[in-house]
């Protein structure tokens, strides 16, 4: 999977030029492994994607689900409410 990432990445790293300006596409790949990961494609999906934010954060292009991912995004998400509610509380 690692190896697909990459050669996912090396075919979209050459600039496109659309009207006279170059652009830049940049891929970020978030995978799961069935029933490692999940049972269910929404499951799958969920820590995929949980995975491709972590990827693209880091900027390092792919990461694997592991559940330190799943942990961190459930304490970010906690933090986030915490704060609206102090916000919206003054």
């Amino acid at each position: 999977m690692a190896k697909v990432s990459e050669k996912l990445r090396e075919a979209v790293a050459q600039p496109y030029c659309l009207n006279g300006h170059k652009l830049y596409v940049e891929v970020s790949v978030g995978i799961s492994v069935y029933s490692a990961d999940g049972d269910h494609v929404e499951s799958l999906r969920k820590n995929a994607e949980i995975a491709m934010y972590v990827a693209k954060e880091t900027r390092e292009g792919y990461r694997c689900f592991t559940e330190a991912l799943n942990h961190n995004a459930l304490e970010r998400m906690r933090l986030e409410s915490c704060v609206r509610t102090a916000l919206q509380e003054n």
